[in-house]
């Protein structure tokens, strides 16, 4: 298995917080770090090689330091031939040798931003965070698929996209839509009062979630989608056709229930992590009468697509009747049916879906459909298949990767790790694995290719503070 190999050089005459946070960085993306540490008489080596490297050495992030002569670093990185050479942003504008030097064997070179609140502010953006350089830096644990090999996948599902873009498939979406609301707080302190932290919110941004990501993603896929989905009072459709920014390429058909509420989730962050969650819902289920009018006019859409996906949170929009009358519809019609069930903090049955084609379940979220929390992972996601009659399973197993079960070859899964190791957010990964999937079998790419291409886009979605579509990303690649 070929171990990434990450370079850092530097005088090093002292080691302050910003040089510990650019090599933790450096040996975050790596399974080898080399430091070369500039010999003396180099300009600015003020302080006697063999004190900087005992000083180096005693961080314990590198794996080996080897001294750097002036104007030697073309010749020690073309024989040490690291995957990633790491710099500081402040040199990003200048001339860097290392750059032409990686590119003669394919490597990366990467400016790592030392500002903290540089970094925070980054992370809000819709833009990978995996590097600061500008890339998407995808790394399969595994050793299966070097970066260079995902990279080069995404080009060519970008170029299959872009052959379909003159005559697009579509696919209708179905489930619950969910406004995400992310409050960014600055930490005061610690309450004198009660054990309570106290903190000042800075900002709030506002994202559209559930099944509504869903649709945004498969359009910025290049796929014309049709968005079926019940509203509460609380929102207008022209404020929710705002507020999920809906382009021309999404439809939106949508219906009020007077009794519900919108979904909407706030999350509290401070420096990077989840405070506190909050969730406004109602999670009774539809009426008949509006689930009549759902079914009526979602078989005219149905009949006109290629897929329908159900992206059910379980907050009442999907009741099983429902589910039921749509999946018998799409078998009469012959079409592509795809299932994602959500139970997180809240609880469904993934096993209601019958007869879908192409299952996304969590390992929780199998093991509550067949009642077994002992059993190994084949044996409980055999009876999930053998309940649902589902021909492919996903089986997202979070920061350990997912597996591919198929109906004809149950005990030979296909098995991927986590494209990324170092997640800022996962809220909305499935949902982004999910949507990366469907696009890739409905622009008839193979199941094993669309797995692939399924986890390099729930590894672009972790890379972000909140959900953006995921095809923008993915066409810059």
């Amino acid at each position: 298995m070929k171990k990434t190999v990450a370079f850092v050089s530097g005088n090093f005459n002292m080691v302050h917080s910003g040089h510990v946070r650019m090599l933790q960085f450096a040996r975050a993306k790596c399974d080898r770090l080399i430091i070369g540490l500039t010999s003396d008489g180099s300009d600015g080596a003020d302080v006697p090689y063999v004190d900087r490297q005992f000083l180096i050495d005693s961080l314990k992030l590198a794996d080996s330091i080897v001294e750097l002569a002036p104007g030697g670093i073309g010749n020690l990185l073309a024989a040490l031939k690291p995957d990633i050479v790491v710099k500081g942003k402040e040199f990003e504008g200048g001339e860097n040798i290392e750059a032409s030097v990686l590119k003669k064997y394919g490597g990366s070179l990467i400016f790592f931003t030392d500002s903290t609140n540089e970094i925070l502010d980054q992370r809000s953006r819709s833009e990978s965070l995996a590097d600061y350089g500008g890339q998407v830096y995808l790394k399969d644990p595994s050793g299966k698929y070097s970066e260079r090999d995902l990279l080069a996948r995404a080009k060519k599902f970008n170029a299959v996209i872009q052959k379909r873009n003159t005559k697009k498939k579509r696919v209708v979406v179905v489930g619950d839509l969910i406004i995400d609301r992310y409050v960014d707080c600055h930490p005061l302190g610690m309450s004198q009062e009660d054990p309570t932290l106290v903190v000042q919110p800075n900002k709030v941004k506002t994202f559209v979630g559930g099944a509504g990501i869903v649709a945004r993603h498969l359009a910025s896929l290049g796929l014309e989608v049709d968005f079926f989905t019940v509203l509460g009072d609380n929102y207008s459709k022209t404020e929710t056709k705002e507020i999920i920014n809906l382009k021309n390429d999404v439809n939106l058909f949508s219906w009020v229930d007077p009794t519900r509420d919108s979904t909407v989730k706030t999350r509290y962050r401070a420096l990077g992590k989840t405070l506190l969650r909050v969730n406004n819902i109602s999670n009774h289920d539809i009426d008949n009468i509006q689930q009549e009018k759902v079914l009526a006019r979602i078989r005219s859409s149905i009949k006109k697509s290629d897929a329908v996906v159900f992206s059910d949170f379980n907050y009442g929009i999907l009741p099983t009747n429902l589910v039921s009358n749509i999946i018998s519809f799409c078998e009469s019609v012959g079409k592509f049916t795809v299932a994602d069930s959500q139970s997180s903090s809240q609880v469904g049955d993934v096993s209601r879906f019958v007869g879908a084609d192409l299952i996304f379940a969590t390992e929780r979220e199998v093991r509550l459909a067949v009642n077994d929390f002992k059993s190994g992972i084949q044996s409980v996601a055999a009876r999930l298949m053998e309940k649902t009659q589902c021909r492919i399973l996903v089986f997202k197993l979070g920061k350990d990767g997912a597996l591919m079960f198929r109906r004809e070859n149950v005990r030979y899964p296909v098995e991927l790790r986590a494209f990324n190791q170092n997640p800022v957010d996962v809220a909305g990964a499935g949902d982004a694995m999910l949507s990366t999937y469907v696009a890739a079998v409905t622009l008839d790419i193979p199941p094993e290719e669309a797995f692939v291409m399924s986890n390099i886009g729930a590894a672009v979605q972790c890379s972000t503070i909140g959900n953006s579509p995921i095809g923008s990303v993915l066409s810059s690649m």
